[in-house]
């Protein structure tokens, strides 16, 4: 069973209501997570929407750091969302599970890059010619 799957259930037995909302994309062969950190998106009435990044116990350190340099999180806590790593090791036969919930305190805002400007370019290349064309 995959960290994905091992959070699936333990949100469906906390009374959430989970989706999976991690894309994986066929011809880059890759995945793609929602604001680029989460895995699960869960909802319960009476409580903030909890965005989950599920990975395994010896990465647990790598995607919380990777998450506090993600300008969307930042974006996300913001709204009044919540954020966590989870992360699930197999300790005495048993499978537990780390959580690391992310505030907005925490988020380094001198890791995130500024949007990228877009270049002006002395021509549009849609703009139409309207000078005469001579023919023959």
């Amino acid at each position: 069973m995959t960290p994905t799957a091992r959070t699936l259930a333990a949100l469906r037995s906390d009374g959430y209501t989970p989706a999976v909302v991690e894309a994986w994309i066929p011809r880059l062969n890759i995945r793609r997570d929602l604001f680029g950190v989460g895995d699960v998106l869960a909802v319960r009435p009476g409580t903030p929407p909890l965005l989950i990044q599920c990975t395994t116990g010896d990465h647990h350190s790598n995607r919380v750091n990777k998450a506090k340099s993600e300008s969307r999180l930042r974006a996300w806590l913001q709204s009044g969302a919540t954020f966590e790593v989870w992360s699930w090791s197999k300790r005495d036969d048993q499978w537990e599970c780390r959580k690391t919930p992310l505030v907005l305190d925490e988020i380094d805002i001198r890791a995130i890059e500024p949007p990228r400007q877009r270049q002006k370019h002395e021509e549009n290349l849609f703009t139409l010619n309207t000078e005469p064309i001579e023919m023959f």
